[in-house]
């Protein structure tokens, strides 16, 4: 199954949002049982942006 999920939002909620959802993996998973999690960054800028000559290569 894949899924897409974009997510809008600040720094500090972000991680206490993975903070939460890691601590109920660990308190409600079994013994010996096995977390995995998988992130992605991407960013995406919609502003004018940085003119040719002032970009770094």
């Amino acid at each position: 199954m894949t899924s897409e999920n974009h997510l809008i939002g600040s720094l500090l909620h972000l991680k206490q949002i993975l903070q939460n959802v890691a601590g109920n993996a660990v308190k409600y998973n079994k013994d010996g049982g096995r977390i995995q999690f998988s992130t992605e960054e991407i960013s995406c800028e919609d502003g004018c942006g940085i003119v040719e000559n002032e970009q770094r290569e």
